[in-house]
């Protein structure tokens, strides 16, 4: 900075860069020790909010519906009456935000091989929809519509599996073996995934109804979703619903509740919040404690300083100037090695989680920055009101 002649004589940029390299020692102590904390603090932060975030995006993703099950027989009510569902919505005085219903072929799916060349064996019960049936189901919810094309099919997998490529499928269906190449897949399921509807082979138009015309009526599977607006405070009326239907049908593999899932998810992370926002906060006081005291500590040799700059003429906005900007590098310069650590460590985490670890990085960023502006502002605030009171006016 020094060889930089227009930078180093602007104003008071000479004192200050001349302070900083009288201090270099102590500085780079300092500086380093913070970049370590920022960088843990930065970290640590990240992986939990990517890690909660991943569950968050798991039960919205994975679950579709407030409610869901399915029936063995197309026109089957032995869970529940759809109809007696919606009364009981309105009874409570909530609404519904859609439903979906949709009449599936059981198949089984042996394996399917992956991009890379691996082979993941299945011999996994599973459904075959129509293209029809799931674009009417993908824009219900929002989501993108498909095309196929001969010999394509379109694979739902598990939110779980969501690490796997697949390229080509292998299954039984109609007492005939089958293969498709896969044109495209998702961890979003568009029906309940639960029993045989966990994993989902989407098929050309044609192919369904020669599946459909050769599953007798009393085997096809048809899968219902009921979607409540609000429904985090929904969890009376889901339990007025569960109540209703019959005691052997209320188990996971037939029915599935996201409000269930949500109070589930809440009670496990909690813990793990409090946890990581604690260790976090601690670190954090940490790092900037550390400026701090430092800066008091070495208040009595600064005064003297400043002492001899008034003398010459320099005035007190710029002495709040030099103070402000060489307390400003000691909270920014780790804050940017941490922030560099940071994004280095999401780019491999997103990479195995497949999941923009780099978005939830961005927030804990920007929620550090803010906080380390903060710590800033009083640090510097209070080093110079007692500068101030000792300085001769």
């Amino acid at each position: 900075m020094q060889k930089r002649k227009r930078l180093y004589y602007d104003r008071t940029n000479m004192i200050v860069v001349s302070q900083l390299a009288y201090k270099l020692k102590d500085n780079a102590r300092i500086l380093f020790l913070n970049a370590i904390l920022g960088a843990v603090v930065l970290t640590a932060a990240s992986t939990v909010c990517v890690i909660l975030g991943m569950n968050r995006d798991s039960l919205l993703y994975g679950t579709p519906y407030t409610i869901g099950y399915y029936e063995v027989g197309e026109t089957s009510r032995l869970v529940a009456d759809p109809e007696m569902i919606r009364q009981m919505i309105g009874q409570d005085g909530r609404q519904l935000a859609y439903e979906a219903r949709a009449v599936a072929v059981p198949i089984h799916l042996d394996r399917y091989e992956l991009r890379n060349g691996g082979v993941i064996t299945l011999q996994s019960a599973a459904v075959a929809i129509s293209g029809t049936d799931y674009n009417r189901l993908a824009r219900t919810l929002g989501r993108e519509t498909i095309a196929l094309s001969q010999g394509e099919s379109y694979l739902i997998l598990p939110y779980y599996m969501n690490w796997y490529t697949p390229e080509r499928v292998t299954g039984t269906a109609d007492g005939r073996t089958f293969h498709y190449a896969v044109a495209g897949f998702s961890h979003r399921p568009v029906l309940p995934p639960i029993g045989p509807f966990t994993y989902t082979l989407v098929v050309r138009d044609e192919q369904y109804a020669q599946w459909l015309a050769a599953t007798p009526q009393h085997e096809r599977l048809a899968a219902y979703g009921f979607e409540i607006k609000d429904w985090k405070t929904a969890g009376e009326t889901v339990d007025k619903i569960r109540q209703s239907i019959p005691e052997q049908y209320r188990t996971k593999q037939t029915m599935t509740s996201r409000v269930d899932d949500y109070a589930q998810m809440r009670q496990q992370t909690g813990q793990a919040l409090l946890v990581g926002v604690f260790i976090c906060a601690v670190f954090f006081i940490a790092s900037g404690s550390l400026i701090y005291f430092k800066l008091f500590t070495e208040l009595q040799d600064d005064l003297a300083t400043f002492r001899a700059l008034t003398r010459i003429g320099m005035t007190i906005g710029e002495i709040r100037r030099i103070a402000a900007t060489q307390i400003g590098i000691q909270f920014l310069v780790p804050g940017l090695v941490g922030a560099v650590h940071t994004s280095f460590a999401m780019i491999p985490l997103g990479k195995i989680m497949h999941i923009d670890a780099l978005r939830y990085a961005a927030t804990i960023l920007l929620i550090y920055f803010t906080l380390q502006a903060i710590y800033f502002a009083v640090t510097s605030r209070n080093y110079m009101r007692s500068i101030r009171r000792k300085l001769p006016v």
